[in-house]
């Protein structure tokens, strides 16, 4: 099973330029990504009120976090073809069964919420 991780860290990864999002899971936004192009922006809300940013091909762009949690660093990692994004403060609640990680599971998230 291949695992890539990338970690997300600093204090803000936000908004594509020119980008918008609604604020409910799956949003759909549209926005210029070169002469003619527009590229599909869906955003994913974590339990935590985190954002995802989810590009047309599934790959995380940015995350935008919420109120009170912009220091909080972001794992994401690919997993079987899952991409999981978990915020700092939830890794040892996974590791101890207290969360169940499907809740950071964006590509599932993204599947099962409307576009």
């Amino acid at each position: 099973m291949a695992s890539t991780a990338l970690l997300l860290g600093g204090v803000a990864e936000a908004t594509q330029p020119g980008g918008s999002t609604d604020g409910r899971s799956g949003a759909v936004a549209q926005r210029a990504g070169g002469p003619g192009a527009a590229q599909v922006v869906r955003t994913v809300t974590l339990v935590t009120g985190d954002r995802v940013l989810v590009d047309g091909t599934g790959r995380v762009t940015g995350v935008e976090r919420a109120k009170g949690r912009e220091r909080i660093p972001f794992s994401v990692r690919v997993v079987a073809g899952h991409t999981h994004v978990v915020p700092g403060d939830a890794e040892l609640l996974l590791a101890r069964g207290k969360l169940d990680a499907r809740l950071f599971d964006v590509t599932r998230l993204l599947t099962s919420s409307p576009a």
